[in-house]
């Protein structure tokens, strides 16, 4: 935040797994801040977002992207509305790529006892573009069900550790020399129930 450009009055921690968020959202009120700048896992983010809501605090909230892929926006549609999360793909985007994978995830999702209902096609699109960029890198590579387990091994590393340019549902994905890799992401923000791309 700070590289960014902005100040930050204070930083307000807390424990994983806690449900009480009174206390801390009350020394954020008597802060006064302009924005809040939020990151947690589910359970959290829903007990400090109802507690934003009781206290009327009106700062707008900026959340991480663990709060873009995971169920909050249908757990907790009543108090985020508003919030804005980074995310990695837009279950409404119209290219032939996402709306097939959006359809097909959808309603076999819905038939699937063990996906969240609703099933959510942002939960899976990293996953979904690492099977699709490992594939490419094992046709790339030539490897087959005969090739050498070790030569395969070392094909993969070398076609991963060189990816550039592969278009997934993330958009392009590129490899670093670290090891990670570079997408494009997005701003949503809640609106009634579903995370709404900000264009």
């Amino acid at each position: 935040l700070k590289d960014a450009g902005l100040e930050v009055v204070e930083s307000v921690l807390f424990e994983s797994g806690v449900s009480e968020f009174s206390t801390l959202v009350t020394k954020i009120k008597r802060l006064n801040p302009e924005g809040i700048a939020f990151s947690s896992l589910t359970p959290e983010a829903i007990g400090f977002a109802r507690e934003v809501q009781r206290q009327g605090i009106k700062a707008p909230v900026v959340a991480s992207n663990q709060n873009w892929g995971g169920p909050e926006i249908f757990l907790g549609k009543d108090v985020l509305d508003g919030w804005v999360v980074s995310g990695a793909f837009d279950e409404d985007a119209q290219d032939p790529l996402s709306k097939s994978f959006t359809e097909r995830f959808s309603r076999i999702g819905a038939d699937d006892p063990v996906v969240g209902k609703p099933a959510y096609a942002g939960n899976v699109a990293n996953a979904y573009d690492a099977v699709l960029a490992l594939a490419e890198v094992m046709r790339k590579a030539q490897i087959t069900s005969d090739t050498d387990i070790q030569k395969a091994r070392a094909s993969i590393l070398e076609g991963l550790l060189n990816l550039k340019g592969f278009k997934g549902l993330m958009g392009e994905i590129n490899m670093q020399p670290n090891g990670d890799i570079t997408t494009d992401r997005m701003a949503f923000v809640a609106r009634n129930g579903k995370w709404t791309l900000i264009k």
